[in-house]
């Protein structure tokens, strides 16, 4: 047993070293990609639900508010124009 002997027998050994680890990252990164395929799909799901609520909560809250608070805005306007044209004017006495 000379020394060519045990330089082949620590190259075998690091090859087969290297097959295990690379085998073994191989299989780490198939899980990790499983495991994370199925967490986005229920992101997705989430997200999905969520823009749902949110158009059903535009369409059936915000938007009849936003209305109702136009329809207010208008009722004062009338409001004002009619008391500003009914308004009696002051006359000398309350001047300055």
């Amino acid at each position: 047993m000379d020394i060519a002997w045990f330089r082949d027998l620590i190259i075998c050994i690091s090859g087969i070293l290297a097959i295990i680890v690379f085998v073994l990252f191989t299989v780490l990164v198939i899980t990790v990609y499983r495991k994370s395929k199925s967490v986005l799909h229920s992101l997705e799901a989430t997200s999905n639900n969520v823009r749902d609520i949110s158009s059903i909560l535009r369409e059936k809250i915000i938007t009849p508010f936003a209305e109702m608070g136009t329809f207010i805005h208008g009722i004062s306007k009338v409001c004002e124009s009619i008391n500003k044209t009914f308004r009696k004017k002051e006359g000398g006495k309350h001047d300055g």
